[in-house]
C-alpha cells in the first residue's frame, strides 16, 4: 500500500512538471514568433526608408542636372550674342 502511494505521488509530480514545461515551450515559442515578427517589421521599414532615400536622391540628381543643361543653353545664347 505505501509503495502505491509513493508511485502515485511520483507520477503526478511528473505529470505536473511535464503540464509546466509543455505550457513554459509554448509561451516561450509565441516569444519567438513575436520576435520573428518584429524583426520582419523592422527589416520591411528599413527597405521602405532606403528605397525612399534612393528615390530623393536620384530626383535631387535630375534637378541637378536640368540645372547644369539650363545653365549650358543660356551660357551658349549669351555666347553666341556677343
Amino acid at each position: 500500500m505505501r509503495q502505491t502511494t509513493k508511485v502515485r505521488a511520483l507520477v503526478s509530480v511528473l505529470a505536473v512538471l511535464v503540464l509546466l514545461g509543455s505550457s513554459a515551450a509554448g509561451c516561450g515559442l509565441v516569444s519567438d514568433q513575436t520576435k520573428q515578427g518584429a524583426k520582419n517589421k523592422v527589416e520591411s521599414k528599413a527597405q521602405q526608408t532606403k528605397q525612399g532615400a534612393k528615390k530623393k536622391v536620384e530626383a535631387k540628381k535630375h534637378q541637378a542636372k536640368e540645372k547644369v543643361n539650363t545653365k549650358k543653353h543660356q551660357a551658349k545664347k549669351n555666347a553666341k550674342g556677343y
